[in-house]
């Protein structure tokens, strides 16, 4: 077997770095319409043990950014989209650019894996995953089952069956670091193991297979 393609998505190098002030941070990314109030309406449990946290939503459409920040801003919470703040005065940034979702995920304690919660498919967790970040996904993964069977039977990611259970495995995670070493070890070590699957096909097709001579 050649592998999956799509273990070969993950950056080659490390990404830029983005200009985020120093914290804790949760990550959701590739949020969809429905799922950013269920992230939202976590933030105030995971800060019950962890008051520092802060929340980073990445909209898979970032033209939903301001409903995001009005979204946030009912609950009370200090909501702002990209750039961050300098002086790190806020609960909720919400990314409306493009090209940022890999560099958050290097400063994520946690990732949410988004279009999960909600039945649109699910995204990539080798995205997060290649950083040795713990990743969490919901029920709806239909569009990546092969790789997320994959992590959960390598003990490399969390499935949630809702918002609930989302706001209970992250505040698990963040209240145990050396469980987020693991998972997120775990993870790592899954992506490193079936990249190259591309190489392999290539060799396939030019010259006729693994070892093969011309």
């Amino acid at each position: 077997a050649v592998g999956n393609l799509k273990y070969d998505a993950a950056p080659a190098k490390e990404p830029p770095a983005v200009d985020l002030p120093p914290g804790r941070y949760v990550i959701a990314g590739s949020t969809h319409t429905g799922e950013d109030e269920l992230v939202l309406c976590c933030l105030d449990r995971w800060r019950a043990s962890v008051p520092e946290i802060r929340l980073v939503i990445a909209p898979r459409h970032v033209e939903r950014a301001g409903d995001i920040v009005a979204l946030a801003k009912a609950r009370g919470l200090v909501a702002c989209r990209w750039p961050p703040p300098a002086t790190g005065a806020f609960d909720v940034l919400v990314v409306d650019v493009f090209g940022k979702l890999a560099g958050l995920y290097q400063r994520a304690e946690v990732a949410f894996i988004g279009g999960s919660l909600v039945p649109r498919g699910g995204h990539n967790p080798i995205e997060a995953a290649v950083f040795g970040v713990p990743v969490l996904f919901g029920p709806h993964t239909e569009d990546f089952g092969d790789i997320t069977r994959q992590f959960l039977a390598a003990g490399a990611a969390v499935q949630v069956g809702d918002s609930d259970e989302l706001c209970a495995a992250v505040a698990a995670l963040l209240a145990d670091p050396a469980q987020r070493r693991r998972v997120g070890a775990a993870g790592l070590a899954l992506v490193r193991r079936h990249q190259g699957a591309a190489r392999r096909v290539l060799d396939i097709v030019f010259r006729g297979g693994p070892g093969a001579t011309a």
